[in-house]
């Protein structure tokens, strides 16, 4: 199936050019990345809430500090390069 024939089915939820096709450099050669659901929009809505939820929850009962310690970060990498 061509990206025409889905366009034309409504097969595809959502649309991203990326890549070299962003830049306006894509040769011939260039991929094209397809990503489809077998889901309905409601089933997939129905999971951005559940994902929404779980974030927000992580958010609040986190015990990571509101803003990293520059200080450690910046010693660890160091260390590590």
């Amino acid at each position: 199936m061509t990206i025409q024939e889905l366009k034309s089915q409504n097969g595809i939820l959502f649309e991203v050019i990326s890549g070299s096709r962003s830049f306006g450099l894509a040769i011939p050669t260039s991929d094209t990345d397809l990503k489809a659901s077998n889901k309905d929009y409601d089933e997939i809505l129905d999971k951005v809430d559940g994902l929404l939820a779980s974030i927000e929850k992580s958010y609040t009962t986190s015990a990571l500090p509101e803003r990293p310690d520059e200080r450690k970060a910046t010693q660890a990498l160091i260390r590590i390069r």
